[in-house]
């Protein structure tokens, strides 16, 4: 694989683009090591070329910061224009039939005696004769080589990469992560940017909110924190939220809450040593992210707070969201940060928020982060964090029920309207189903359907098991 660096790393000073490098290359290393993919990295200074014994490789190169663009080299050959033009003419001649298409040459400083635009001109001219025309704006295919002293590399297609700064580079902070897409794309764009991040989660709703949260992080983590090690410190704030509930004044519950957000995770930003704290609050999204109250919120944390979304709007912020993989970890997640919906303020002061806060009771904050609980994400389970997203004990009128028992089982009973189909034809016919649908699975217990639940959602339907099986939902028909 020839691996381009992201042209923002090439121009630093020598020796800070040797230390990118290096962190670039760790985290490469790190990246296939964990998907057991063979490797060697030979550096070039702005090239690295990447041996991979694993096509799974190259989509782990496009998610690491710091990677401009992919391209598997398809072939090697001496740095002379005639040897490219045969290989190139031997290899490519029906692939450009009937098509337009063009050449494009880089050639690095070590290679004498010729021009790039020439060696374009040369190789093109070979091909040209098979092709439809020349066409060096929008060709229909285009043949790339790479000229060093080393050899030359021909390709034809470039992958992406995120681009941005070596995760780790630019030291490390803090993410607020709630479970919700503002978050996660928010630390996303701060892990772009060449920063490694912990996360804070101030829970306000119990075990089964923390656990979607937690399969968020890890979610994030896998696919793009190479490199790093991230933790997770979960703050159990139900003691603040019945305070506030008891001792505030409706109308500021909202700022109140989040400037307790910022009084904790300031302090457990101490703890991690991390030098800022980071959110997804937008401008003007809800009532507590308007200027006024976002300054009166600032003012308790001693750690800078770093905003990426900040004029974001939200279709842009669920776009990122599905291009990063994110979207649909988060879709099912209900947030819990509303506390009250009566006109809550939105143009508050330090002094307004100082005189509600003195309601509260004394020792608080200490109360919370004497308890607080950190998680390595390496070490959360995929299986106990996105068991509840596979599982539901609901019927909608338009649900869509498939019951996968046998068939002497469903004449017995079955959920009125529920269709039949086995198991293993289910797994087979799911990719047939209309995905504008929601699908609720039928088994005798709930595990087994967990599974089909489980594949459908990865490509994109909305299914379910039913909790606790053809028996649990036997109670529920009872019950409606």
């Amino acid at each position: 694989m020839l691996v381009r660096v992201a042209p923002e790393i090439n121009i630093k000073t020598p020796k800070i683009k040797a230390r990118f490098l290096r962190t670039l290359i760790r985290n490469i290393e790190d990246a296939l090591e964990a998907a057991s993919i063979q490797h060697h990295i030979d550096e070039r200074w702005s090239r690295l070329m990447v041996e991979l014994d694993s096509e799974e490789g190259v989509a782990i190169l496009t998610r690491i910061f710091g990677v401009g663009s992919v391209s598997p080299i398809e072939h090697e050959c001496e740095s002379q224009v005639d040897v490219i033009g045969d290989l190139v003419l031997s290899h490519y001649t029906e692939a450009v039939a009937g098509k337009t298409f063009c050449v494009r040459v880089k050639r690095s400083g070590a290679v004498k005696g010729i021009t790039s635009h020439e060696a374009e001109r040369l190789i093109g001219a070979r091909l040209a004769p098979h092709a439809l025309k020349v066409n060096l704006t929008k060709p229909e295919f285009k043949v790339e080589v790479e000229m060093t002293q080393h050899g030359s590399y021909i390709f034809t297609n470039r992958l992406p990469g995120p681009g941005g700064l070596p995760l780790g580079s630019q030291g490390k902070a803090l993410c607020l992560i709630s479970g919700g897409f503002d978050s996660a794309v928010a630390a996303w764009r701060m892990m772009k940017r060449g920063v490694s991040l912990d996360y804070v989660f101030c829970n306000l709703a119990g075990g089964a909110y923390e656990r979607s949260v937690l399969a968020v992080v890890k979610g994030l983590c896998e696919r793009w924190s190479h490199g790093t090690r991230p933790k997770v410190h979960v703050l159990d704030f139900s003691p603040v939220v019945k305070a506030i509930d008891e001792h505030v004044s409706p109308h500021y519950s909202q700022v109140v809450l989040k400037r307790l957000f910022y009084r904790c995770c300031s302090r457990v930003a101490d703890h991690a040593k991390a030098h800022a704290l980071v959110t997804g609050e937008a401008v003007g999204q809800v009532s507590s992210q308007t200027l006024s109250n976002l300054a009166a919120i600032d003012a308790v944390s001693n750690k800078l707070i770093l905003r990426p979304l900040i004029s974001f709007d939200k279709e842009e912020i669920l776009d990122i969201a599905r291009d990063i993989g994110t979207y649909l970890l988060c879709e099912h997640i209900q947030e819990y940060c509303a506390l009250n919906n009566k006109k809550p303020v939105t143009a508050t002061s330090v002094a307004q928020l100082d005189e509600q806060e003195s309601k509260l009771p004394e020792g608080l904050v200490d109360e919370v982060l004497d308890r607080f609980n950190t998680i390595r994400v390496a070490e959360l389970s995929n299986k106990e964090l996105m068991t509840q997203y596979l599982f539901t004990e609901e019927i909608d009128s338009d649900t869509v029920i498939i019951d996968t028992r046998d068939k002497m089982e469903y004449r017995a009973w079955h959920y009125p309207g529920a269709l039949h189909l086995p198991l293993a034809t289910a797994a087979v016919a799911y990719k047939q189903f209309d995905k504008t649908k929601r699908y609720v699975l039928v088994c005798p217990f709930g595990l087994q359907t967990a599974v089909l639940a489980e594949l459908m959602q990865k490509s994109g339907f909305e299914a379910y098991s039913f909790e606790k099986g053809a028996r649990g939902l036997m109670k529920y028909e009872k019950k409606a």
